[in-house]
């Protein structure tokens, strides 16, 4: 793949923004600076970068489809309330052990597990408002 700016931008934008940002937001942070850069070629140069393994597609719970920087073995936790996606870190996770049943119909190649819930941020606003949950 051939280095352009749009490319370098696209790429800065997304270990910059490291938390899971959409396409849509990369675009309108590259466009301040470069207004021509459409949001295919965002789109498809975001596409790319997880072909090269330089970037995952995390899940998107029923959004648009975000983008992480972190290629390292990890894990999610998504905020119901906020959409926001945050990384967490567990051996337990990374080693738990794949059911027979699934072993014997599908090759597991990675491991990601997705908690859903409500972040800190969102309880903590939820206290602060008393209306309790």
């Amino acid at each position: 793949m051939r280095i352009t700016p749009q490319r370098s931008a696209i790429y800065k934008a997304v270990l910059e923004h490291g938390d899971h940002p959409t396409a849509s937001e990369i675009h309108k942070w590259i466009a301040r600076d470069m207004p021509h850069v459409s949001i295919d070629t965002v789109n498809r140069t975001l596409h790319s970068f997880h072909d090269m393994g330089l970037l995952n597609i995390v899940e998107g719970e029923g959004g648009p489809r975000r983008f992480d920087p972190n290629t390292r073995s990890h894990h999610h936790l998504h905020c119901d309330r906020c959409g926001k996606i945050i990384d967490f870190y567990s051996d337990a996770a990374d080693n738990m052990p794949i059911p027979p049943e699934v072993q014997n119909d599908f090759i597991v190649e990675r491991k990601r597990i997705v908690l859903s819930g409500i972040c800190r941020e969102c309880m903590n606003a939820n206290d602060a408002s008393g209306s309790g949950t």
